[in-house]
């Protein structure tokens, strides 16, 4: 048992997500696009759980879903705009999901954006975490990837370093 707080979806939800996770597949086969670990892009296994983590996120903090991206999307890295929240002067934020326990920031993400971790799915998600990504981009977390094949190299994080993410209304 976790003392993580977890959002719970329904089927409707579930379909919702697994749609834009789809979609993101779809998008990035039929463009030949690559993901972060160097293979080729579209990849269910990652981009449906990683979309239900963004929607899950939204969920728990009441803020808009925005994320319409993936790693496999051009606009992946410094540029690319928030998963959840920045409209209308919301808070911003990138949603990563995991099945280990660290949260990943890759060399290309953004310092100055927060990383909030989200675990679980289907339909259960547990609410981990979160850093500043100036905060994971430390030494003692980075974890060389290139040589494993993978575009860029990445950060680790235990999931022990992570602040408790805020709830709707906090």
């Amino acid at each position: 048992m976790n003392n993580y707080p977890t959002v719970m979806m329904t089927a409707d939800e579930v379909a919702y997500y697994t749609a834009e996770g789809n979609r993101r597949t779809n998008f990035a086969k039929a463009n030949g696009l690559v993901n972060l670990h160097g293979t080729g892009g579209g990849n269910q296994s990652n981009d449906v759980p990683g979309a239900g983590a963004e929607y899950a996120y939204s969920l728990f903090t009441g803020l808009e879903w925005t994320g319409r991206g993936s790693d496999n999307d051009p606009g992946r890295g410094r540029h690319k705009g928030p998963d959840v929240g920045g409209v209308r002067g919301e808070t911003a934020w990138q949603v990563r999901w995991t099945r280990t326990q660290f949260l990943w920031l890759q060399e290309i993400d953004d310092p100055s954006q927060r990383f909030a971790l989200v675990r679980g799915g289907p339909v259960a998600w547990d609410m981990i975490g979160w850093l500043w990504g100036y905060e994971a981009m430390q030494d003692k977390w980075f974890h060389e990837q290139r040589s494993k094949g993978w575009r860029t190299d990445a950060y680790r994080v235990p999931i022990e370093a992570l602040r408790p993410l805020p709830a709707v209304g906090e």
